[in-house]
């Protein structure tokens, strides 16, 4: 949660958990006051997120995302992302449904030389060489360097509401 709150442009506008200690806890490491929820479908409705950090129990990730598809809301799910493959498969039909974008969170999502590179790697960047990737010990993803409008919601310079 530290690194997405120190994400410029990334406001958080609501907290949701079913357990009231965890919340709570959720709540006090945000600087502003952000509203918290027992309920999910409350807090959707209430605050309008353009995005979901799911970092609920592993078996709880497929009915929040769905819950979110339903409000075409983004969705960033904490790994592991499912306990099954069909949980997965439903979860990819509903995203592509729903025309959101569904992430799995991984740590170096949030990492500042992430950034770096992706602005580096784009073409006629001149701080990238040419022909070459901005950074040779790394192994060049080629989806993201196709799809890095996936990447958009959950993107420093994105002004998210998560």
């Amino acid at each position: 949660m530290d690194h997405v709150r120190q994400t410029p442009g990334v406001e958080f506008v609501g907290v949701f958990d079913r357990h009231a200690h965890l919340r709570e806890k959720a709540g006090a490491r945000l600087t502003n006051s952000v509203p918290l929820f027992d309920d999910p479908e409350k807090m959707i409705k209430a605050c309008k997120p353009d995005a979901l950090i799911v970092t609920a129990p592993n078996n709880e990730h497929r009915a929040l995302v769905e819950l979110a598809a339903r409000h075409r809301i983004h969705c960033l799910v904490q790994k592991p992302m499912v306990t099954t493959a069909a949980d997965a498969r439903v979860m990819q039909k509903a995203a592509a449904a729903a025309g959101i974008t569904l992430l799995v969170n991984y740590y170096p999502l949030w990492q500042p030389v992430r950034h770096e590179l992706l602005t580096c790697a784009k073409p006629g960047n001149p701080r990238a060489p040419a022909g070459e990737s901005p950074c040779p010990r790394l192994h060049p993803n080629p989806f993201i360097a196709r799809h890095e409008s996936i990447l958009a919601p959950f993107h420093p310079r994105h002004r998210g509401r998560c």
